[in-house]
Parts: C-alpha cells; sequence; structure tokens
C-alpha cells in the first residue's frame, strides 16, 4: 500500500472514530468534583459551599452546577457533601452533557493535516528536561516521617481510631447486634488545629462499639443526623452512619472555633455495660478551608 493510500485509510478511520465519539454522552462526574479526579474531597467541597455563597466563581468548578442553570443552589451543595461521602461510582451526578454532532464536519479536515503534523514531532525532543524533575522526590518526602509517630490505633479493640480504616482493620468495622434501649449515651466531639491555620470545612469519622451504643436509621436518614446535637452556627451539615461509625461533614464561610464541635445522643444497648469515652475513637478525614487542605488536625471524643 502507497502512502496516499495509507494515509486516505487512516483519514478515514480517524472520521469514523470522531462520529462514534460524538455520538456518545460524556461520563457524567459527581457533583462538586472541580479537579476532574474520581470522587469529591473536602475542600472541593468547601469550593461549592463558596459559590453558594458568592465568595467563589463558578467557572472554577463547573461541576458544582448540578442542572448547568449557571448558579449553585443549596440542593447542590448538599450532593456535593454526598458526594465526599459516597463512593465515585454511587455519587450524585451532574445532568450528562451530549457532544454536538454538528462539530464533526468542521474538525474532520483536521485529519488530512496528520502528515504535516508529523514533522511537529521532531519537538518531543525537549521531554529531556525531564531529568530535572529529579529534584522534586528530595522536597516532598520529608514531612511524611513526622505523621507515623502519632498513631497509637489498637486494631482489634472494637471501634474505628485514628490510624485505622475497615481495610487495615477489619475487625473493628464489624456491625454488632443491638437492641436500642434508654438512657440516651451523650458524648461531645471535639476538633484541634495547627496554629493559625483556620478551618470551615471538617469531615470526622466517629468510631463506637456498636455492641454497647447504637443510632437510629442507618446512612443518611434524617433520624441519625436528629440525633447530632449543638452543631456550629450557620454551618452546613451532613451526617452518614456506618452503624459501626458515624461519618459527619461540616462546613461554612466561616472558621470554626476549636474545642466542642457538636454532641451526639447514642441509644444504649439492652444487657450492655455503660459506655465511656474509651468506647468511642475519632477520626480526620477531611480538614480544610478555602485555600484547600490543612494538615495535622486532630478531633477527639469526650464525656458532656
Amino acid at each position: 500500500m502507497d502512502a496516499s493510500s495509507l494515509r486516505l485509510r487512516r483519514f478515514f478511520i480517524t472520521a469514523a472514530a470522531m462520529l462514534t465519539v460524538a455520538s456518545r454522552v460524556i461520563a457524567a462526574p459527581c457533583v462538586g468534583d472541580c479537579g476532574g479526579q474520581p470522587g469529591v474531597s473536602i475542600d472541593e467541597v468547601q469550593h461549592t459551599i463558596n459559590i453558594f455563597l458568592g465568595n467563589a466563581d463558578l467557572a472554577d468548578c463547573p461541576n458544582a452546577d448540578r442542572d448547568h442553570n449557571q448558579h449553585v443552589s443549596i440542593d447542590e451543595v448538599q450532593a456535593s457533601i454526598l458526594s465526599f461521602l459516597a463512593d465515585p461510582d454511587s455519587c450524585p451526578t451532574v445532568v450528562p452533557e451530549v457532544e454536538d454532532p454538528t462539530l464533526t464536519p468542521t474538525s474532520l479536515p483536521s485529519a488530512t493535516a496528520t502528515p504535516s503534523e508529523t514533522p511537529t514531532e521532531t519537538g518531543v525532543p525537549t521531554e529531556t528536561s525531564v531529568p530535572t524533575d529529579t529534584s522534586v522526590p528530595t522536597v516532598t518526602r520529608t514531612p511524611t516521617p513526622t505523621a507515623t509517630p502519632t498513631v497509637a490505633a489498637v486494631c482489634g479493640n472494637g471501634f474505628l481510631e485514628s490510624g485505622e480504616t475497615c481495610t487495615s482493620c477489619a475487625a473493628d468495622c464489624v456491625i454488632h447486634a443491638c437492641t436500642a434501649t434508654t438512657p440516651l449515651r451523650t458524648f461531645g466531639v471535639n476538633f484541634a488545629a495547627p496554629a493559625q491555620q483556620s478551618v470551615s470545612g471538617l469531615t470526622l469519622l466517629i468510631g463506637y462499639r456498636s455492641s454497647i451504643v447504637s443510632l437510629p436509621g442507618t446512612g443518611s436518614a434524617t433520624s441519625v443526623a436528629a440525633r447530632v446535637k449543638n452543631k456550629p452556627a450557620n454551618a452546613i451539615f451532613s451526617a452518614f452512619d456506618l452503624d459501626y461509625a458515624l461519618r459527619t461533614v461540616l462546613s461554612r464561610s466561616s472558621p470554626f472555633t476549636p474545642g466542642r464541635l457538636f454532641t451526639i445522643d447514642f441509644d444504649s444497648c439492652s444487657g450492655a455495660t455503660a459506655p465511656t469515652a474509651a468506647d468511642f475513637g475519632c477520626t480526620i478525614q477531611g480538614c480544610a478551608n478555602s485555600f484547600g487542605d490543612v494538615d495535622d488536625c486532630t478531633c477527639t471524643v469526650t464525656a458532656p
């Protein structure tokens, strides 16, 4: 096959591929996904809230606008929170858009330019500058060892603590049978941030012994959120009960004051001993402000 025939064949293959792509629906991202990566981070939730409050531009995060009506509503803020809480495969998604097939004819002639594009590939050797990246590892690796000594979790003690996950310690994610009864058991949840760091977005995972206490309902049921009391004023709040741990998300435009964040009213389990603060763990899963993540935030569970 001569060169002209090969170019013609390549042109038709490219044209067919472009027509196929044009007819597909673009994969729908999670509501609030600003960066295009799977899932939504806590700082992206905060960014969605800032757009809602008028403190940020929608152009910085188009996926905060689920229905493409050029503004962010409170339900879209909540959808971004649920996107953070949920799996990337089960999050609330942006309404899909379909590529306009009328755009494809104008782009088809560009396929004929492929022979002329090959000389531009001679510019590829500029990638020889990549070795300059070898300096990057020496800068970014040093902070990580400082975080490891703070992990003092005990796997197998019946509840998730900071430093544990269900992957690293499945035994602490077991849901035990519990017949809910009175009295209610109230505990406080507190947080601390590094000095001089403001925090306006928080996600906490409160692990609890499910054989001693429980919460009514599961997942994002309203009965779960109703048990969280004394929350910060003007904060957008969401709760999700895993039946062995409670994940909470709080966000607002102004910083939270370190200290007591809220209290939780747990049901007692029939026949179980009275719980103490030692039956709970607290993990910071997200700590952020409008500028991005804040490192080294901590949280604790204490008696009220």
